[in-house]
């Protein structure tokens, strides 16, 4: 995995070269590239979006003019290939160049073969946005969740597109079906590696915030206060000792590669 620009990047090593989840911000994304080259020397193959937000994105045209695949589903290419004022995140979202659009798209769940492997993404309408996916690698037995799911700080809902804090909860509840009690996520941002129960308190959090929120309409009450209630980062004792040792280490590094596959770099260095 690599973090510390815009939301982690998932990567995943195979005989015909590297898949990668999620590109970062475009103002990164020869160092984000660079980075996966320090992993492995083969050429990236696949790139596959989570969704279409612009932190995520961001080595889409650097990737798509060499010549990778671009996989996102459906809505993704569609805001992608638009320029257009977004509410929820307070900016512009502007349209990629043309080698920058998923050149191969889906509607609904799926399986990626790339080679030995096996990828298994799945779609969940109107969550976070209204084209996210995660992807589930069997073999490392690791999800990559996209930003459906957030460690150590609060989620953003994309409501100018159709998101909901309540299908993001529901969105939680079906990751934790996939794998088993041992499976890790990578979360949107947030540290790496997070475990089942760290994913499961998030859920709760979504779920509370949504019933407090729900029993103070029509009161003179601010709704960002169930979230005060719900404080992500100490959803554990292991999460919030984790989040406190890598807000340390970003004043120190901006990119650090992690492969589960490779070794256990991924819980050491988090």
């Amino acid at each position: 995995m690599l973090s510390g620009s815009g939301g982690n990047v998932g990567v995943l090593i195979g005989n015909d070269g590297m898949v990668m989840i999620d590109g970062g911000l475009a103002n990164r994304a020869t160092d984000v590239v660079a980075a996966a080259a320090q992993i492995s020397p083969r050429m990236v193959q696949v790139l596959f979006n989570t969704h279409y937000h612009f932190d995520h994105v961001g080595s889409n045209e650097l990737l798509g003019m060499r010549g990778v695949r671009i996989i996102g589903h459906e809505n993704v290419k569609k805001r992608l290939m638009t320029t257009f004022e977004n509410p929820a995140m307070g900016r512009r979202m502007d349209a990629l160049a043309p080698a920058g659009l998923p050149t191969e798209t889906f509607a609904r769940d799926g399986r990626l073969m790339f080679g030995a492997d096996t990828l298994e993404y799945t779609h969940t309408p109107l969550a976070h946005t209204d084209g996210d996916a995660f992807v589930f690698f069997p073999a490392a037995n690791m999800v990559h969740a996209g930003d459906l799911f957030w460690t150590g700080r609060y989620p953003v809902v994309d409501y100018g597109v159709g998101g909901s804090l309540a299908a993001m909860a529901a969105a939680l509840d079906r990751i934790d079906k996939v794998g088993d009690a041992n499976t890790r996520i990578i979360p949107g941002h947030g540290v790496p590696a997070a475990t089942k129960a760290e994913l499961r308190q998030s859920a709760r959090c979504g779920s509370r915030s949504i019933s407090v929120s729900r029993s103070m309409l029509g009161r003179d009450a601010a709704p960002t206060k169930s979230w005060r209630r719900c404080r992500p980062e100490s959803s554990t004792p292991e999460l919030a000792s984790r989040t406190r040792r890598r807000s340390s280490a970003r004043r120190t590094a901006e990119l650090w590669p992690h492969d589960p596959r490779v070794d256990n770099r991924t819980a050491a260095r988090a």
